[in-house]
């Protein structure tokens, strides 16, 4: 297992067998790494949840494929995230402070601390809480960046007067100016109580939440300084998301019988300088000659940065019971149902400063060039089941299989927002397949069957 921070605190991607979790965007491919804190998955497109790891029991790693067990995020393995679960009869409390001071930045600090209180004889509480800040050590200096416009000028007769117009133009930052702008504030907490209903049934109900704040970025530009950077505008973002789980199990028949129901909810805002992108001579496109300084059709141009800015939400919903013969038995077994229901949705706006200027520009207001607006669900109901044998002390034979339906639907324009510039965009996708996934003897190499598909496409 390989985990990757992205240069960025509190995201990542957890990598088994060489394959993500699934980092590329909202709009990427499912992940092929399963997460899941306790019992409940926690898989989302787009980036690695990154749960605070403090009083944690264990983190199991299990290589893929683990399709059978795990479902269809688990191509490449899975990871569980195992908390301290309440203990009854026991009070129990830690904490935990440290800090760092690096040689150029600023102090990091972190303070962790939990509780195990008994509630009589039959239940218990438990709550952890953090606070983390990670203290700053990129410098955003001083600076300008010169926005060429000689192709714009090259299309223009030599003694137009539009050339002195689509003149080249120097932006500086003195705004944005700061030493240690990289600064990360995380905090969150996780509450969980367990009930003995019986001697041999365990209700167990938990809350977990996480909030991250950051600014700067993490890395560096050697060509401006060791440590620093030269950015023109902002760049921010704002991470948080809760779950709210319940879990009921016990003896039943001689094995166990167990049930889970989870909400989880991820809500996110990230700001970025995309101003380089306007460059000719960095990045070819069209802001400039067709929008920002599509000087011979409209007569002007304006501030050439550029700030792109996304907000998204993302919540699953899940259900999944099982039952587990005794595991002591030289025959064992185990049958499943799960179900899950997520939601996506994100806003990316591509923000061209001068175009809120330029009224005669056809785009939302005041400045947008380009945005991708979606919605992309995603509904699954499987049944799953296994079977083991032990032949000899030393050799076991074991058989699994996996049932599941799906629907995944997507819904979403990505385009330019208008103006002389065609425009083109996505309306739908629809995909259902009904799929039966068989773990053969000694080697877990799928056999697929998919029974249907529709696939809807149509134009906005």
């Amino acid at each position: 297992m390989l985990g990757s921070s992205r240069w960025v605190p509190s995201t990542g991607n957890i990598y088994i067998r060489g394959i993500s979790s699934g980092g590329e965007s909202l709009l990427g491919a499912n992940p092929a790494v399963a997460v899941y804190l306790d019992e409940q998955p926690v898989t989302l497109v787009g980036a690695y949840l990154n749960p605070h790891i403090y009083d944690i029991n264990r983190i199991e790693v299990l290589a893929g494929p683990q399709g059978t067990t795990f479902g269809a995020n688990a191509q490449s393995g899975a990871i569980r995230i195992i908390t301290n679960a309440p203990e009854i009869g026991e009070f129990s409390a830690g904490y935990s402070l440290d800090g760092s001071q690096p040689k150029s930045g600023d102090m990091s600090y972190r303070a962790e601390g939990f509780v195990n209180i008994p509630l009589g004889e039959r239940s218990a509480l438990r709550m952890m809480g953090f606070y983390k800040r990670d203290g700053g050590y990129i410098d955003n200096v001083a600076g300008s960046h010169t926005f060429s416009r000689s192709n714009i000028r090259a299309g223009l007769a030599p003694d137009s007067p539009l050339r002195a117009i689509a003149a080249d133009v120097t932006v500086g930052n003195q705004d944005v100016v700061e030493e240690n702008f990289n600064e990360a504030t995380t905090y969150g907490g996780r509450a969980a109580l367990r009930v003995d209903l019986s001697d041999t049934w365990t209700f167990t109900a938990s809350a977990m939440l996480q909030d991250m704040e950051r600014t700067g970025v993490w890395d560096h530009d050697p060509t401006v300084g060791d440590l620093q950077v030269m950015l023109l505008l902002p760049e921010w973002a704002d991470d948080q998301w809760s779950q709210f789980s319940g879990k009921i199990e016990g003896e039943l028949f001689g094995g166990t019988l167990m049930a889970t129901a989870a909400v989880l909810n991820r809500e996110g805002e990230t700001w970025n300088d995309y101003s380089l992108y306007s460059d000719q001579d960095i990045a070819s496109g069209y802001v400039e000659p067709y929008y920002n300084c599509y000087v011979s059709y409209f007569g002007t141009c304006g501030d050439p940065r550029q700030q792109y800015t996304v907000v998204y939400e993302q919540d699953r919903t899940t259900f999944e019971i099982r039952y587990a013969s005794d595991p002591e038995k030289r025959f064992r077994y185990m049958l499943g149902y799960y179900n899950v229901e997520v939601e996506n949705s994100a806003d990316a706006e591509w923000h061209v400063l001068g175009l809120a200027d330029t009224p005669q520009a056809a785009v939302d207001a005041p400045d947008i060039y380009w945005t991708t607006d979606f919605e992309r669900d995603y509904d699954e109901s499987s049944l799953f089941g296994e079977v083991s044998f032990d032949i000899t002390d030393q050799l076991t034979i074991t058989g699994s299989a996996r049932q599941f339906d799906y629907d995944s639907t997507l819904d979403g324009f990505s385009a330019q927002s208008g103006g002389p510039v065609a425009v083109l965009g996505l309306r739908a996708i629809v995909l259902r397949v009904t799929m039966v996934l068989t773990a053969p003897l000694l080697a877990e190499l799928p056999q697929v069957r998919m029974r249907s598909i529709e696939r809807v496409l149509s134009g906005r």
